[in-house]
């Protein structure tokens, strides 16, 4: 029973594979559409200065929020360790 449930079941690469075609295939369709008709943003804004400053825009927050993310992390690795100490010296006892 394990060896046929393993044969039904798909490789991760597989799988992997699948989702990477079904993306592309997405991305290619939106470029289909596109083509021949300008892209609208917010606005109406449509030049490469506009799309430029707005994701650099984003960008900037996206570091911003990184930095948040791994300042938390810092902290919760500390207080994980800090845990994991106090354990192995109750085991200790």
């Amino acid at each position: 029973m394990t060896e046929n449930s393993a044969l039904r079941k798909p490789s991760r690469i597989a799988d992997a594979q699948r989702r990477l075609d079904s993306a592309v295939a997405q991305l290619e369709a939106v470029l289909k559409r596109s083509k021949g008709s300008p892209i609208i943003y917010d606005q109406g804004r449509n030049t490469a200065e506009d799309d430029s400053a707005a994701m650099q825009a984003e960008v900037e927050d996206l570091k911003r929020t990184n930095a948040q993310v791994k300042q938390v992390n810092k902290e919760v690795a500390g207080r994980l360790d800090k845990v994991i100490e106090g354990l192995r010296a109750s085991l200790d006892c």
